[in-house]
């Protein structure tokens, strides 16, 4: 997993996806919204996506070439501009970010079997893992994207609460999720008990997909 940047591409495991690079216009909202978009400056979540600036914006041009190098309009896209927000629930056919994990390994979005299939209308780029839980209990996250199966990863460090502010967040190496994609993610815990687990990301998407309140 991570993302390896080239000239016109990106490179995600053995996949390689082509770029549709923001116009001068299109990158000015892109910067002015992303200090907007993701908490106040002191935020830990902020300084990871600010750390990947780069990275997300490689991520946003190779989803931009799947949705047909659309315009981006960023928070106000029409129906057929692109836009961007945080990744809410619904966008993974989930009502809220609870869950309840047993010890051990347990599906999390779609399964081995049955993976998640990404929308046509919509990317996804995740960095992280968040919990909401005063004593978090993911232990490791393990995904498979298309034909690539990625070891698991290790991320008990997130009940340290290691940084600053105290917050239960764990980095995973970047993750894109390009429209039409098959996806699997599994968790793993270490005992039994529920949790409030948030992908740190951005969804980047037709106006109208990411306009719907309900999926449904």
């Amino acid at each position: 997993m991570g993302i390896l940047i080239k000239p016109n591409s990106i490179v995600f495991g053995v996949e390689e996806y082509n770029r549709a690079a923001l116009s001068r216009e299109e990158l000015g909202l892109f910067k002015a919204e992303f200090d907007t978009l993701f908490n106040v400056t002191d935020s830990i979540e902020k300084r990871m996506l600010q750390e990947r600036f780069d990275t997300i914006q490689a991520c946003t041009e190779a989803i931009k070439f799947a949705l047909d190098s659309k315009p981006f309009k960023g928070i106000a896209p029409a129906d057929t501009e692109i836009g961007w927000s945080r990744i809410r629930p619904e966008h993974f056919g989930m009502t809220n970010w609870k869950v309840s994990l047993t010890a051990g390994w347990q599906d999390w979005l779609g399964s081995w079997t049955s993976p998640y299939t990404v929308p046509d209308d919509v990317g996804f780029i995740i960095l992280g893992f968040k919990s909401y839980s005063a004593t978090p209990k993911l232990a490791a996250v393990h995904v498979k994207v298309g034909r690539q199966e990625f070891v698991p990863i290790d991320v008990r460090f997130i009940k340290a609460k290691d940084n600053p502010n105290g917050v239960a967040i764990a980095p995973i190496p970047t993750l894109i999720l390009v429209p039409k994609v098959e996806v699997a993610i599994r968790f793993q815990s270490d005992e039994t008990a529920d949790d409030e687990i948030e992908p740190v990301g951005i969804a980047v998407g037709l106006g109208r997909y990411l306009k719907k309140e309900s999926y449904t």
